[in-house]
Formats: C-alpha cells, structure tokens, sequence
C-alpha cells in the first residue's frame, strides 16, 4: 500500500479573468506504460454520471462539457491531489483512488471518488462515488483492498457557505463497477 498526497498537480482552468498559476514539476513513480503517475491519472477515462456517455475523459488532468445541451454553462472537472495506490480487486497490482472535483457550473463543487484499475499495461477508471457539496479532502488511502477517505464536511442542518469543519472518514469498497461505501 502506497499512500500518494502529491503537492498541487493542476489546476483549473482561469475563471472570469483570472490567470492559472503553473503547475509544479512532480517526480512520481513509473505507472504501467511508463509514465508518471500524474501523467497516466491525468489523461484517463472516468465513470461520471454528469455526462450522457457516463465517462469523462481528462487531458492534461482537466475536462470541460456543457452541463446541458445548447447550455452555454461549462461542466468542469479536474484531477485533485488526492491520489493512493494499492491493490483493490486482489491481483497483486497497485491500481489507484483518486478524487475528482467536480463544478457543474451551478453553486456547488462536488467531490467524487473514483477507482482506477491497473489492467491491460494501464490505470483504468472503473467506478465512482460521489463525497460531497463544498468538503475539504484531507486524505486518501488504501488498506486491505479498501479505500479509506478522510474528510471535512459540514454537521447536519449547517449552512453551505459556512465552512467544513466536522472531521470524517469514509470507507470504499470496489464491487464490480460500484464502490460502496462500507461501515
């Protein structure tokens, strides 16, 4: 088990005129096909249901759509920094969790999890949950075949706008193209 907190890896695309500050360089570990990690992670395909395919595919750890036919509004998603390798599906090989941050173009950014397994000389996405509205990952892990997501969130009945602060951890587990979380 490998446990992958990669300093700020990409960054989104510039909003309303805002200029997008440089990724830094990061020496990661070779992947299957050779590559970094970063780099492998950052141009797959992923199951997301916001899409009509139910995928996305990421170039240069990004992806942008329309959140609706003839919608002028921007679907955006990008590679987090989130990122653990480890054996998921018991083959011996490390395949990977990562956490994809989701803006939809509405209010809300989302956080999702998703599973890449390590097949056919690379990662392929699998399977993805949704975290959460507006939390604050602060970890990701994988243990014995489980993905362990440490997390801030919001208590029950808080307002969005307030910030996360109810420290929690979540357990997921891959079963065919799902990860369900577990107790």
């Amino acid at each position: 088990m490998r446990n992958v907190v990669l300093g700020p890896v990409l960054v989104m695309l510039a909003v309303a005129g805002c200029a997008s500050p440089q990724a830094p360089a990061i020496a990661s570990s070779p992947t299957p096909t050779g590559v970094s990690i970063t780099q492998e992670l950052g141009s797959g395909e992923y199951p997301l249901d916001l899409e009509p395919t139910g995928a996305i595919r990421l170039t240069g750890g990004e992806y942008a759509g329309t959140s609706a036919p003839g919608s002028a509004t921007k679907l955006m998603v990008r590679l987090t920094d989130a990122v653990a390798t480890g054996d998921l599906n018991g083959d011996g090989l490390d395949d990977a969790a990562v956490v994809l941050l989701v803006d939809p173009g509405g209010s809300g950014t989302f956080s999702y999890l998703a599973a890449a397994l390590n097949k056919d000389g690379g990662y392929h996405g699998v399977a993805s949950a949704l975290l959460g509205d507006r939390i604050e990952v602060k970890s990701v892990e994988i243990h014995d075949g489980a993905i362990e997501v440490t997390m801030l969130d919001r208590a029950p009945g808080q307002p969005m706008a307030s910030p996360p602060t109810l420290e929690t951890t979540r357990t997921f587990q891959l079963r065919g193209s799902q990860l369900v979380q577990v107790p």
